[in-house]
């Protein structure tokens, strides 16, 4: 499986778009980085480590996300203010609400609208959290981790298998922070594992330049701060990274300065705020870019 593929957060596979968006994915994945690494791209294995079946779920179907009431006419709270409160607090306030009309009420549509939104942001949450607080150690590694090292030796078997063509990785949001885990604990710790050379790995929309800032991999070292970056993953196990971020995504970091050696730039997806994050999957022309990279970077054998 010269292609790996570890989707984020909030993905599931009973969800109505998963199977689109996921054919999607592993077909643009072929037309255009399958060919840099092969010369019959239509043979070239590609595979998703899939974990969502293991992430939280809401177990009562979103009942905790708060519902969008009407604006507030009648028993305003203002109007508490007014038997005691002192003058100078209601007109504070008074001026305080009115500067914040507009805002207040785009915001009130967006709430409206924006449920599936709010549902995301609660699996993206979730899944995070469950994943920190699951992933175990080498010694006894967590489900999630453990699925993607299945992918990874499947892969490095079919690499084998074909002569040794280049293993590619590409992974998604939280993807990116779980890989990242595997490279930098998980791969090196892990016996059997030693063989496992990544060529290329690409993170579209990840977090880890934010959670290692925070310290929260199991590889995170506290000498690495400002002006200390941590080190590139182990070159036995990683060639070459690619980190990409959308300037409208906010679920979205770079990791320049964070950590070393990385090529770390943006991608202008030209979607708005709401749809940036997964903006770039569904993009073909982000996949044109992933394909030169790969090409690049095999060919002056940074990979390796």
């Amino acid at each position: 499986m010269p292609i790996v593929f570890v989707h984020g957060a909030g993905t599931r596979e009973y969800y109505r778009r998963y199977h689109v968006d996921s054919a999607h994915v592993l077909a643009h994945l072929r037309h255009y980085v399958a060919p840099v690494i092969a010369p019959d791209p239509q043979n070239v294995a590609i595979s998703v480590a899939y974990w969502g079946d293991i992430g939280v779920e809401l177990r009562l179907d979103g009942t905790s996300l708060p519902p969008t009431p009407p604006p507030v006419i009648r028993n305003h709270p203002l109007l508490t203010l007014l038997p005691r409160g002192r003058r100078r607090h209601l007109l504070a306030e008074l001026w305080l609400r009115l500067s914040a009309t507009l805002g207040y009420y785009l915001g009130r549509i967006a709430a409206m609208l924006g449920r599936p939104q709010s549902r995301l942001t609660a699996m993206f949450i979730g899944d995070a959290l469950y994943y920190f607080a699951h992933r175990g150690t080498a010694e006894r590694p967590g489900a999630i981790p453990a699925r993607v090292l299945g992918a990874l030796r499947a892969a490095r078997e079919n690499q084998l298998q074909r002569g040794g063509e280049p293993l590619i990785v590409f992974t998604h949001s939280l993807g990116g922070s779980i890989f990242y885990d595997v490279l930098t604990h998980f791969l090196p710790n892990t016996p059997g594992c030693e063989a496992i050379h990544v060529d290329f790995w690409a993170s579209l929309a990840s977090q880890v330049g934010l959670f290692e800032e925070m310290q929260l991999f199991l590889a995170s070292d506290p000498a690495h701060g400002k002006g200390r970056a941590a080190p590139f993953p182990d070159r036995r196990h990683l060639g070459a990274w690619w980190n990409v971020w959308d300037p409208h995504d906010f679920l979205s970091f770079s990791v320049r300065g964070v950590i070393e050696g990385v090529d770390d730039e943006f991608f202008d997806s030209g979607l708005s705020v709401t749809a940036a994050h997964l903006a770039c999957l569904r993009i073909s022309s982000f996949y044109a870019v992933l394909g030169r990279k790969v090409a690049a970077s095999l060919a002056s054998g940074r990979a390796r």
